[in-house]
């Protein structure tokens, strides 16, 4: 229930960054099966690491890398 409350609350409050993921040999790992990185940005990781410790982001970065119970 709170995961989806978490990203419902990221659509409705417009808080729901592109999440690359960590860079990897064959590039982002989240990008893996995307059918669209021919038209995202190269430095897609670095633009995450840059609004990732947002305070409005906290709880969609607690799901996305933290510990889940």
């Amino acid at each position: 229930e709170d995961v989806v409350a978490t990203l419902v609350d990221g659509i409705e409050t417009v808080t729901f960054p592109a999440n690359p993921g960590q860079e990897g040999y064959f590039g982002p790992t989240n990008c893996g099966f995307c059918d669209y990185q021919r038209v995202c940005p190269s430095s897609r990781v670095d633009q995450w690491e840059g609004v990732r410790d947002d305070p409005a982001l906290a709880r969609y970065v607690e799901l996305a890398e933290g510990d889940l119970p």
